[in-house]
């Protein structure tokens, strides 16, 4: 809950709120004019269900375009967006520089490590932010 004063009304109603419902309302930080950034709750239709309580026909469905079974302790969520167009011309190409500005940060942090490790501990990360992950064979 990074952005709200974790003892102001907003940041209690919004964990009271994740608690009683499945689908939360999700958090994001909203960038304002002056360029600084706010914590905001914002309902940006984003639903979560768990597998074991979905109805068979969208267990089916979902499993049919995810290409693989769903395992009844995973969690599904669903959220809609409408994307935002992507950066052209200055904007396009400073992205791009930093972008790999970071990708450089992150090799540097690397450099001299053994390619293995690097690839085990990258392995072990995903399988713990992501159930379903599998590793490349």
């Amino acid at each position: 809950m990074r952005g709200i004063d974790s003892g102001s009304a907003s940041f209690h109603k919004l964990t009271e709120m994740q608690n009683q419902f499945t689908d939360i309302s999700a958090l994001r930080h909203v960038k304002l004019c002056d360029g600084s950034r706010k914590g905001a709750a914002v309902m940006p239709n984003v639903l979560i269900h768990k597998a074991s309580e979905l109805k068979a026909e969208t267990r089916v469905a979902l499993e049919a375009e995810l290409g693989r079974s769903l395992q009844d302790d995973e969690e599904v969520s669903i959220m809609t967006f409408v994307p935002h167009a992507a950066p052209t011309g200055k904007a396009r190409t400073e992205a791009g520089r930093k972008l790999q500005d970071h990708f450089n940060r992150i090799d540097q942090k690397m450099k001299g490590a053994p390619e293995k490790e690097t690839e085990e501990a990258l392995d072990e990360a995903l399988r713990n932010v992501r159930p379903g992950y599998r590793e490349r064979e």
